[in-house]
């Protein structure tokens, strides 16, 4: 019995730790169950129980279990290490989920779970972008699995993993080889596709057609059901970019998609091609095949008035979009889509005006559907609002964005329309009013994108009021504020301009360093600092400044400031009146040789300025040159339109030096009696004056200018420049007189003017240069009192003096002399002024003051010619104040402190006749 006993024992021990075959399956069902739930942990703990279990059942592999929804009856073991694997791919363990299928791989006894789990090694390599490992992987599926479903898989993976490493050749030998071993593969239309998409990459688009052509041929439209067709229009709410080129292996595109798709892309093989009318033809093709496909009918529509507008200019491609209108008046929709485009295309022309227009009509016609196709009114309101502002028409901007801030109040473009108001206001130069509207926008939509610039345009309306101070705090709250929204280089070059305007050079030329190197205002920057080292006369550091920059410019590939800073050396240049140099600058400019279109205007301003110049180096021939390429320049009314009078002007003179003075003559009249407004008719009214002055014709000259000066409501700046020629005319006529007559009444009535002084300084250098002096003196007179500042002051003082000195009026010639070398000492001129101002006293017999003005010239300027020579006439105003003996001493003086002067000389034989007699 006792035996029978250890053996029960033994059978309920087995019983007890050996899990019977529906414990095995009950644990696979938990771990099912765990993975429906993605408890992909929890899973793994049954599927280890099962696969760690030793029984004599499972070694014969007798317990079954389902896999695939029962497409699969495999072993419970097998089956728990496939699904241990899958759980450890969705924990995104790759590699620990291939080392487990690869055991399940190697099983004999199930070859349909092996060729799946081979499937899943290359999958993951593909998954986790390894694509030459997912190449051999599946390559290896392939040729030990060719009968199972998954070879087919596998060589369209295959083809696609190769499209990933861009090798589109390759590429397509595996999609061949898919239609080749496996013809009625469910692949085939999309590896058709794909050989035709690869093919157009490749830019093999004859064969790209074929592919697509034989997709067309295999799968013709009329062939599909209507469950077809009702299941892709469930789908047509997809965005268009479903009918461009498939974006990976995996699509859920139906094969009418396809097929509809191919016919597309047929049309832009064409256009590839250059052949415009079979390109069209297929776009038309999707039209009138595919009208239950919405999406695609419009993408074919924009394709054909894209292409068209290419090809035919965009009058034409508007009538495309006006057919997609006109022959769809039941979808509304796609005619309110179309008529955006229309407006859309006009605003990429930059036609702003036009594209605007479209926009008021589609929001006449399509209000009602605008919503659904996601461009709501108030966004064409908005477009037009910014159409307007491209335009520069900113009252009309300023108006629509009113509408959108009133009947759109919580709009998501109102912000926007918000700052293009205030933009547009400032452009209208209505700066008070803009400075509201930011302030406003700051205040109501303080987390908008556009606060900081909003609190820069607020210190651009500052700093056009001239508040400077005010747009530096400004500009300097924005930089602090909002420093990820502003353009820090715009900012500070902002503030360079205010420390400009400020005289504050110092602190403009730190900002400067702020300005990044690629910066678009980096260039308009530097030339700021051109400006403000001319302004300094530091002309060699800012020469060195310029040539630093064009070093940098050399080490750099992004950048080209070659031709700008080339400009900027002829602008310090001019500065400094060194025309000819400048001229060498500009010529630089407008002969470099790198083809960069953003250089082309600056070209164009170097050849005008050259131009400019060439006339005032008298180099006439070479400024009609220059002038005349301007005015030939395409859109010369629109680049130069603030300098259009000024380079007819230039231009005008220029041939009347050249012996053309019919010719200019008949430029300016034409362009006087043509003009309406009365000023800019005054404007060239003078400028005939000055031509017929530039020719010698004096008397037309004074003519014309007195008939300039006689109109009403002409610019002060025009009437100056009548008077000038008026003066100067005069003045070649050797009517001195009344030259200076007109000048002095244009000195009174202007005295702001800044081309009176030099040519009243001129005059007063002629009436000296003509001896006569009386005149002179009162011309300089009156030109030291008007303009105190002026840079000819200290010459004018000079001529003074000495014209007060010819004509006798000696307290006069003392005190001008006296004020010269006091205001000018170190001048090398002050020495002679000291002396002559002794000279004028000893001349008005005041001998005593005449001793004391020799001694401050040889106490002052020991050195100099005047010491000796004063020294001596010293002693002679003794002689004249009859103490003889003073003068013997002061003779003997200069014997022995200037011994080789001529004067030493003349004192001791002075000495030697006066103790003779």
């Amino acid at each position: 019995m006792i035996w029978k006993i250890i053996i029960m024992l033994a059978a309920a021990v087995a019983s007890y730790f050996i899990p019977t075959p529906q414990e095995l399956k009950n644990a696979f069902t938990g771990g099912q169950n765990f993975y429906a739930s993605s408890n992909f942990r929890k899973a793994i703990e049954q599927y280890n129980y099962i696969i760690n279990t030793n029984s004599e059942f499972l070694e014969e592999d007798s317990v079954k279990v389902e896999l695939l929804n029962g497409e699969l009856i495999v072993g419970v073991v097998v089956a728990a290490y496939y699904q241990k694997a899958n759980a450890l791919k969705n924990l995104e363990l790759p590699d620990s989920a291939i080392s487990i299928f690869r055991i399940v791989e190697k099983r004999e006894d199930e070859p349909q779970l092996a060729a799946l789990a081979q499937f899943q090694i290359y999958d993951i390599f593909y998954r986790t972008a390894r694509f030459k490992d997912a190449i051999d992987e599946a390559l290896k599926l392939v040729n030990k699995y060719p009968s199972s479903k998954k070879a087919e898989t596998a060589l369209y993976d295959i083809g696609w993993a190769h499209r990933e490493l861009d090798s589109l050749v390759e590429s397509n030998k595996y999609f061949l080889e898919l239609i080749k071993r496996y013809p009625q593969t469910e692949y085939l239309p999309r590896a058709i596709y794909q050989l035709g998409q690869n093919s157009f990459d490749l830019k093999k688009y004859d064969d790209a057609i074929l592919y697509w052509a034989d997709l067309n041929n295999r799968f013709k439209p009329e062939a599909f059901k209507d469950q077809d067709w009702q299941n892709v229009q469930l789908k047509a709410v997809k965005e268009r970019q479903i009918f461009e080129a498939t974006a990976g292996r995996e699509t859920d595109e139906s094969v009418l998609e396809l097929v509809a798709k191919s016919q597309v892309k047929i049309g832009d093989s064409y256009r590839q091609k250059g052949e415009f009318e079979k390109a069209i033809d297929s776009y038309q093709k999707v039209v009138s095949t595919y009208s239950l496909l919405p999406v695609l009918v419009e993408v074919s529509y924009v394709k054909m008035a894209d292409y068209t507008l290419y090809q035919k200019g965009i009058d034409s491609a508007r009538v495309v979009y006006q057919e997609a209108i006109d022959d769809n008046f039941a979808n509304k929709e796609l005619q309110a889509k179309m008529q955006y485009k229309i407006a859309e295309m006009y605003q990429n022309a930059e036609q702003f005006d036009k594209s605007a227009g479209e926009y008021e009509f589609y929001i006449k016609a399509y209000a009602d559907v605008a919503g659904q196709i996601e461009f709501g009114v108030d966004k064409a309101e908005y477009s037009i609002t910014a159409m307007y502002f491209n335009g520069k028409k900113y009252q009309q901007a300023a108006n629509w964005a009113d509408s959108l801030i009133q009947k759109y109040p919580f709009s998501d473009a109102l912000p926007g329309a918000m700052f293009l108001k205030g933009l547009s206001l400032n452009a209208l130069e209505k700066f008070s009013e803009a400075r509201e509207v930011f302030e406003e926008l700051l205040e109501k939509h303080p987390a908008t994108n556009d606060a900081g610039n909003a609190k820069v345009q607020i210190g651009l309306t500052y700093f056009q009021q001239k508040e400077t101070e005010k747009a530096l705090d400004m500009y300097l709250s924005a930089l602090k504020e909002y420093p990820d929204q502003v353009d820090s280089s715009q900012v500070y070059f902002d503030i360079i301009n205010a420390y400009y305007d400020l005289n504050r050079f110092d602190e403009a030329m730190a900002a400067f360093d702020h300005v990044k190197f690629s910066s678009p205002y980096y260039t308009a920057a530097f030339g700021k600092m051109t400006k403000i080292y001319g302004a300094r006369s530091q002309y060699d550091e800012g020469e060195k400044f310029l040539e630093a920059i064009l070093a940098q410019d050399l080490k750099s590939d992004s950048v080209y400031y070659r031709p700008d800073v080339k400009f900027a050396l002829a602008d310090l240049n001019i500065s400094k009146q060194d025309y000819s140099t400048a001229v060498r600058y500009l010529t630089e400019v407008i002969q470099d040789s790198v083809k960069d279109e953003t250089k082309s205007f600056i070209k164009l301003q170097a050849r005008y300025a050259r131009g400019v110049l060439n006339y005032q180096l008298a180099n006439y021939a070479g400024a009609v040159e220059d002038l005349e390429f301007i005015q030939n320049t395409p859109d010369y009314g629109i680049r130069f339109a603030d300098y259009q009078s000024n380079i007819t002007e230039k231009l005008a003179l220029a041939y009347s030096k050249t012996g053309k003075l019919d010719v200019a003559l008949e430029m300016i009249t034409k362009m006087r009696d043509a003009e309406p407004d009365s000023i800019k008719k005054g404007n060239l009214t003078a400028t005939i004056s000055s031509i017929y002055f530039e020719s010698g014709d004096y008397p037309k000259a004074i003519e014309n200018a007195n008939s300039v000066l006689k109109l009403e409501g002409i610019s002060d700046e025009t009437k100056v420049q009548s008077y000038i020629t008026l003066s100067q005319s005069y003045q070649a006529q050797e009517n001195l007189n009344k030259a200076a007559e007109v000048l002095l009444e244009a000195s009174e009535k202007y005295p702001g003017s800044p081309e009176i002084p030099a040519v009243l300084y001129s005059l007063g250098a002629v009436y000296f240069d003509a001896v006569e002096y009386d005149k002179a003196a009162d011309i300089f007179n009156k030109f030291i009192t008007r303009y105190p500042d002026n840079p000819n002051v200290k010459d004018a003082r000079y001529f003074r003096a000495y014209a007060y000195y010819e004509t006798g009026n000696w307290q006069g010639a003392y005190n001008s002399f006296k004020q010269y070398a006091a205001s000018y000492s170190g001048d090398p001129l002050a020495a002679e002024a000291q002396f002559f101002a002794a000279e004028a006293m000893f001349n008005a017999k005041e001998y005593t003051l005449a001793i004391k003005e020799y001694k401050n010239t040889y106490q002052k300027f020991p050195n100099t010619n005047f010491a000796s020579q004063a020294l001596y006439n010293e002693g002679w105003c003794y002689f004249e104040l009859q103490q003889p003996e003073k003068m013997v001493e002061t003779f003997k003086r200069l014997a022995q402190k200037y011994p080789q002067s001529q004067y030493a000389g003349h004192g001791l034989f002075t000495i030697g006749d006066y103790y003779y007699n």
